[in-house]
């Protein structure tokens, strides 16, 4: 077993321990998500549709970084590497029910404990934009492996 996987047991018993201080094991392929989702929507991708003025934009699953956009959704869902961000206890039932809401909705992305879904539904809005993008920012902080130490 490697030296990372106690994190990830740490967060699976006890998954209300503050975030700023953990640290999660580096992967490459969540990491260049999480940075293709930040660089989307700080560079105005989930504006209004032209072609569909009237539609809500919904984060994520309008983003080109979601898989559902390709294939059917609950595959989708089990492949997405966004599925380490989901709270252990959650994450099997999330994937279970990912035809009926994407598994990346039931992510806690505030320190009160809402979920993307939960803001989603509450309507495209500044808290909403906010929360993800200190989220997702976050989220990088704690899973870009760390530059070594160097000597003075």
């Amino acid at each position: 077993m490697t030296a990372a996987a106690p994190a990830l047991i740490e967060f699976a018993v006890n998954p209300a321990r503050e975030p700023a201080v953990r640290r999660q094991p580096h992967d490459a392929a969540l990491v260049a998500l999480l940075e293709r989702e930040l660089e989307f929507l700080q560079g105005g991708g989930y504006t209004r549709d032209a072609a569909a003025p009237w539609r809500p934009r919904w984060l994520l699953l309008d983003s080109p970084v979601c898989a559902r956009r390709q294939g059917a959704a609950a595959m989708a869902c089990a492949q997405c590497p966004l599925r380490a961000c989901l709270p252990a206890p959650v994450a099997a039932r999330a994937l279970a029910l990912a035809v009926a809401e994407p598994a990346c909705y039931r992510m806690v992305i505030t320190a009160r404990g809402e979920t993307l879904g939960e803001l989603q539904r509450a309507g495209p809005n500044a808290k909403l934009t906010a929360a993800f993008t200190a989220w997702l920012l976050g989220e990088l902080g704690r899973r870009r492996p760390q530059a070594p130490a160097q000597a003075a």
